[in-house]
């Protein structure tokens, strides 16, 4: 969090009072910032600096994260909301978030960051739409297996 040290009041309480989630991770994937609305959306009581940023992904996509964060700092270009930028974090209590997400790298004193915002679809579409849109999620992967399986 040394980074922060040098920031102006006004740009750090714009990062705080954020209404969606705001990290900062090293070139290790370690979280070295999170601001008050990372832990209200991940439901945690503690501070998640020093964590692995992978702490946050369903186990069953850890290792695919792990790859496609190798090749984000490989490629360190950013990646912005929208087509395939919705995702699954994990909350502290092992149940799941969907997820709206957009990475920005940066560097600081020649070290790489990466800045990440995470924005609750929950909470931004309505847990009525949400649950439409998942229930014809499902409609269309069941539809999809039944093909696979009869071909």
């Amino acid at each position: 969090m040394h980074f922060l040290l040098n920031l102006n009041d006004t740009l750090r309480k714009a990062l705080e009072e954020a209404s969606y989630a705001v990290f900062i991770a090293d070139d290790n994937n370690i979280i070295q910032y999170h601001n008050a609305e990372a832990m209200k959306i991940f439901g945690y009581d503690e501070s998640m600096v020093g964590k692995p940023i992978n702490d946050l992904v369903p186990d069953r996509y850890q290792k695919g994260h792990l790859h496609k964060m190798d090749e984000f700092w490989r490629e360190n270009i950013p990646r912005k909301p929208g087509r395939d930028r919705h995702l699954n974090g994990k909350k502290a209590d092992g149940s799941e978030v969907l997820l709206e997400i957009n990475l920005n790298p940066f560097e600081i004193d020649g070290k790489p960051y990466v800045m990440c915002n995470c924005i609750d679809v929950e909470r931004k579409i309505g847990p009525d739409m949400l649950s439409s849109f998942l229930g014809k999620m499902d409609s269309i992967n069941a539809c999809l297996k039944n093909q696979i399986e009869s071909t």
